[in-house]
C-alpha cells in the first residue's frame, strides 16, 4: 500500500503544486472529513481516475498545512 507522505514544512512555497491532486484531496476531505490514507485510496474512491507518474526524480506528497499536493525531490 502507498503511504500518504507528508512534505516538509513550507513546501508549497519551494515545490510545484499538482492542482488537480490538490483538488481531489480537498474533494475526499470534504466527503469524508479525513484525510485519505494513501494516494491509492484517491482511485478506489473514484476522486481520480488513475495516480499519475511523478516526473523523473520527484515523488507526490502531501503539504498537510496547506492541504496541497505537492512534488518533492531534486
Amino acid at each position: 500500500m502507498d503511504s500518504l507522505p507528508t512534505a516538509p514544512p513550507h513546501s508549497s512555497k519551494t515545490s510545484q503544486v499538482d492542482r488537480p491532486l490538490t483538488e481531489a484531496l480537498h474533494y475526499f476531505f470534504e466527503a469524508n472529513n479525513r484525510m485519505p490514507k494513501d494516494f491509492s485510496e484517491l482511485v478506489r474512491a473514484k476522486f481520480i481516475p488513475a495516480m499519475p507518474t511523478p516526473p523523473a526524480g520527484k515523488r507526490y506528497a502531501i503539504d498537510r498545512p496547506n492541504m496541497q499536493v505537492v512534488l518533492i525531490g531534486p
